[in-house]
């Protein structure tokens, strides 16, 4: 079982939500908003998990890994 990650967990029904500039409350979204932002979500995603494992790739590639 991997250890799970200590990152701050935010309510998305909390209206402070609306504070932050790149994040809203999904209740105020329409149902295609609250699609297009989980489809933005889930690219920014992959483009982070892209370069991750293109770094992870280098790191083995100069044998600094573990």
């Amino acid at each position: 079982m991997k250890p799970e990650l200590d990152l701050p967990r935010a309510n998305p029904c909390e209206s402070g939500l609306t504070d932050v500039p790149s994040m809203r409350a999904p209740a105020a979204c329409s149902d295609g908003e609250l699609l297009a932002e989980i489809r933005e979500c889930e690219a920014v995603v992959r483009r982070a998990l892209a370069e991750q494992y293109a770094l992870m790739a280098e790191v083995e590639r100069r044998g600094l890994y573990g």
